[in-house]
């Protein structure tokens, strides 16, 4: 095992990769300098934001997760006029009408990061491809969610590229998935999957993640991506690595809480091509 670097620092950097690696400011909005980029509004009993968010000019990022009392359509005629908006993390938030408020939304143009795990939503309603600056989308944690129908919806999303479906109870996924055609990254660990429809034609596509599903085998369209790859597939119940893995330029690869035998551990050891492996 390669252990040039922490396994958990590596998930930390993920994880902030997906927050656009601006660190929340946890405490009042009052006590919060006027260059703040990014508020931390999760868990509160308010009705709204406070108007109080029209006197950070640099603010960029929201998080608004865990807001039960909270009045949408309000709340989102007042994000419309924070001009630099790009962040908006709405977790947590099963009672939000996402249908009623998107095309508010969607006036928010230069909206990139959007958040919305943990809502029991079914899909994405009419009017998400409006959001035409859109490129993470994380949908984890919706266990109705219709897969199919949202993967439509997303393909038309000109500058998606970062697609977060994790522990949906998902036991397939439809070939729409993939044809977003900007995709660079798709995160679909803790399902029930066992295979992937072809994305072998996705030119810019440069990590996967399908940790903790029933995987017995690589797939097989990993072998036609031509960017330096993450790869993580711990979890799962692959007991062999065929040798053309070595033609695949990795930077990351974690085949850990597998089912390998000595040999193919050996094998990874000798053929797999990684700045950080695990196995």
């Amino acid at each position: 095992m390669n252990d040039n670097m922490n396994y958990r620092t590596i998930i930390l950097l993920l994880l902030l990769s997906f927050t656009a690696c601006v660190p929340y400011y946890r405490y009042k909005i009052s006590d919060a300098p006027k260059n703040t980029k990014a508020l931390d509004l999760s868990h509160s009993e308010k009705t709204s934001p406070p108007d109080d968010i029209f006197g950070f000019s640099q603010l960029t990022d929201i998080d608004l997760s865990d807001n039960p009392k909270m009045d949408w359509n309000m709340t989102f005629n007042k994000l419309v006029k924070v001009e630099k908006l790009h962040a908006l993390f709405l977790n947590n938030n099963p009672h939000l009408n996402f249908k009623a408020v998107v095309d508010d939304l969607s006036v928010i143009k230069r909206l990139k990061y959007l958040s919305l795990a943990n809502n029991n939503l079914r899909t994405l309603p009419d009017g998400i491809e409006n959001l035409k600056s859109l490129e993470y989308v994380n949908l984890s944690n919706n266990a109705s969610i219709d897969i199919a129908e949202t993967a439509r919806r997303l393909s038309k999303l000109p500058n998606l590229k970062h697609v977060f479906v994790m522990n949906c109870g998902l036991e397939h996924l439809p070939r729409e998935i993939f044809e977003i055609k900007s995709l660079e990254s798709l995160n679909v660990s803790g399902n029930n999957l066992d295979s992937l429809p072809d994305f072998s034609h996705l030119i810019n596509f440069n990590s996967l993640n399908i940790s903790n599903n029933q995987f017995r085998k690589i797939p097989d369209d990993l072998f036609h991506v031509e960017k330096r790859l993450n790869f993580e597939a711990s979890g799962n119940k692959i007991t062999s690595i065929p040798n053309e893995i070595s033609n695949i330029k990795f930077h990351m690869f974690n085949l850990t809480n597998n089912s390998l035998s000595t040999e193919e551990m050996e094998k990874v050891k000798r053929l797999v091509k990684a700045r950080y492996k695990w196995y």
